[in-house]
Order: C-alpha cells, then sequence, then structure tokens
C-alpha cells in the first residue's frame, strides 16, 4: 500500500518531512519526496520499490488522487489557515535564500521577489502583496484540494500545539503505520510513533522568533494582525465563503 502526504508551502512540509526522514532510516520504507509543482504518478512509478512500504511526501500537492487507480493507497492531506499560510510565507519570502525567491522579476522592474516585498513600507502591504503573489495559487490549490473526501485532512496547526496528539493517534491508524517494520521486523507501535512525531512537533520545540511563538495547548492566531483593507482583499481574491471560514469562524476547518 502506497501511503501519500499532500502539503502545500507553509502547511506541515517541514514537520512530514522530519517524520519520516526520520522513520526511513530506522525502518523498512521507501521515502520518495516531489518537489516539483507538476509531477504525474507516471513520473514517479519507477521510484516505487516492491519490498518496502513506500511513502510520498507530494510538497506541492501536485498529484491527484485518482492517478493511484491500480495501487491501493491511503491519503493525508496537510491543511493550514489561510491567514497563517500567508502570515507565515511572509515572514518567511523577506529573508528567503530560495532561488526564485531572488532572481530578477520583470514585472518588479527587475527586483526579485524578496526585494520586492522587503521594500514594501508596512506589514499590511507585505501581506497584501503575499496574498496576491506567491500564496494565492497556494490558498486555491489547498481549497481545492480540501474539497476531495479521498484523503483524511489533517490541519498542522492543531498537530503543531496538542500535547496530547490527537490527530497523529488518527493517522497512525488511518496510514496503517503498524505495518511498518524495522530490519528485524519489528513493528511500529503507536508509541513509538508519537515519539518519532513529538520530537518535530512546535509544542514540544517551541520558537521564539517573530514567525512562531507557540505553546503547548495555545493555537497561535495571527489574523490580529490583518488590516481591513488586507481582509477585504482577501476576500477580493477568493471569496466570501472562504474569507468567512478565514476569519469569522474560530478556526479553519472548511472540511
Amino acid at each position: 500500500m502506497i501511503r501519500l502526504i499532500s502539503t502545500h508551502h507553509k502547511t506541515g512540509t517541514v514537520f512530514w518531512r522530519k517524520v519520516f526522514s526520520n522513520i526511513q532510516n530506522k525502518h523498512n520504507i521507501n521515502f520518495i519526496i516531489i518537489e516539483e509543482h507538476t509531477k504525474s504518478f507516471k513520473d514517479i512509478e519507477s521510484h516505487l520499490s516492491l519490498d518496502k512500504i513506500n511513502v510520498i511526501l507530494d510538497t506541492h500537492s501536485a498529484l491527484n488522487s485518482f492517478e493511484f487507480s491500480k495501487n491501493s493507497i491511503t491519503s493525508i492531506h496537510s491543511f493550514r489557515s489561510p491567514a497563517e499560510i500567508i502570515f507565515s510565507a511572509t515572514n518567511y519570502h523577506l529573508k528567503t535564500n530560495e532561488k526564485w525567491a531572488n532572481i530578477p522579476i520583470k514585472k518588479f522592474n527587475g527586483l526579485s521577489y524578496r526585494q520586492q516585498l522587503n521594500n514594501l513600507s508596512s506589514l499590511e502591504e507585505m501581506l497584501e502583496f503575499e496574498m496576491e503573489n506567491a500564496s494565492y495559487n497556494n490558498i486555491n490549490r489547498m481549497v481545492s484540494k480540501i474539497k476531495d473526501s479521498n484523503y483524511y485532512h489533517v490541519n498542522i496547526d492543531a498537530i503543531s500545539t496538542d500535547i496530547f496528539m490527537k490527530d497523529l493517534i488518527s493517522i497512525y491508524r488511518h496510514l496503517n503505520i503498524n505495518e511498518f517494520t524495522k530490519l528485524d521486523m519489528t513493528k511500529i507501535s503507536i508509541g513509538i510513533w508519537l515519539d518519532f512525531c513529538s520530537r518535530h512537533c512546535l509544542w514540544n520545540n517551541p520558537k521564539t522568533d517573530h514567525t512562531t511563538s507557540l505553546k503547548p495547548g495555545i493555537p497561535v492566531d495571527n489574523r490580529i494582525f490583518f488590516s481591513s483593507n488586507n481582509k477585504q482583499k482577501f476576500k477580493d481574491l477568493f471569496g466570501e465563503k472562504t474569507y468567512e471560514e478565514t476569519f469569522k469562524a474560530d478556526a479553519f476547518y472548511c472540511i
């Protein structure tokens, strides 16, 4: 059975990469990471292993579950509040060294994405720029993927703050992690799985920088940084429904 984990930029990619890389080092799994925005199952079919459990981390949710119709598959989709995506991405893109964000772009008069973002004078302008540009397609893909019932949808912010790890327990069962084995055929118990995951949960490794500040059981809520102009721009870009679910609801669970 193939395990497919679909993520988007700033929705848990680093967390899931660390968890399954850690597991791969000690267990009999074949961990495949897809970095490209566009990819099909045919492109990765040759990388599948016949004698190991295949785990695919689709970092831009480029794959569609129906492509795996000839294979036994179970999937999870890691999502996040669009407001948190925009806020986190803005702070990340202000300082990123990723190549795409540091090359001259014609529509920014020869400035790079990072330079253009840093040229803006206020957080309000930065958030608007981010939602209009890099985060725009990212959020639309995520909201579209949430509608796909073939995935088990998990909120990475809930995972990040829940010291009782309820979602991680459900994911253990959904992905049949108990079928993962060490080379000596010892299976991964739920306790071992939670130990692997807890090492990388933000509640267990709280950051105090400008992008994340978490305490156990206290979810981050950066909606307070969005001005009325930001919220109106968000509504114009993503529609009334996504706006209501993002800024009016207690938490983003549009499933």
